[in-house]
């Protein structure tokens, strides 16, 4: 992420006082975390409501900013987890990377913490030559699933590393299952 030093100096009582900002990242709030993109992107669409049982989902749709060569594209949802059949984070992060290519299995993608979960990452090139990455992470039956899209080649790369490195830092907002269990009733 490119990052904009400015020097601001003021004169107090004699002193010098120097601070720093960095350029604006985009905050990309979900119904349960956010997570820092990187400056040069913008909102193309999102779209968020509740699920036929009432539970949060929501797409956003990232582009570069006047550049729509490079789209990122986050999923959140909720699903019931089911104990007898446990959602698989690299085997969807493959089938969301790269749904061409059904020789890929899980082994194509690799574990990953997605804001301290344990998550499934894919890289891989798409049929068209774009470079994918995505990123499944799932906590307590929340899913976080973002797929980035873009041509290999600067300044595409180093946008996609960017967000790419956002989504690793995403910040959940809901309660580890242990901590739900020993909440006190109300």
């Amino acid at each position: 992420m490119r990052r904009l030093l400015c020097v601001l100096t003021l004169t107090l009582t004699g002193g010098l006082l120097c601070a720093t900002a960095v350029a604006h990242a985009v905050e990309v709030k979900t119904s349960f975390g956010s997570f820092n993109a990187p400056e040069g992107v913008s909102v193309v669409n999102r779209e968020e409501k509740p699920d036929k049982a009432g539970k949060p989902t929501g797409l956003a749709v990232y582009s570069r900013t006047d550049d729509p060569r490079a789209v990122f594209i986050v999923l959140w949802n909720y699903a019931e987890p089911d104990p007898a059949k446990p959602y698989d984070p690299l085997d969807g992060a493959v089938k969301i990377g790269n749904p061409f290519d059904k020789k890929l299995t899980r082994d194509a993608a690799k574990p990953v913490l997605v804001g301290g979960v344990e998550g499934g990452r894919y890289e891989g090139k798409l049929p068209n030559g774009l470079r994918a990455v995505s990123y499944v992470a799932v906590k307590g039956g929340y899913r976080l699933i973002v797929l980035l899209k873009a041509p290999p080649e600067s300044p595409y790369k180093e946008l996609s590393d960017a967000f790419a490195r956002g989504v690793e830092g995403f910040a959940w907002a809901v309660p580890l299952p242990e901590q739900a269990a020993s909440a006190p009733s109300q």
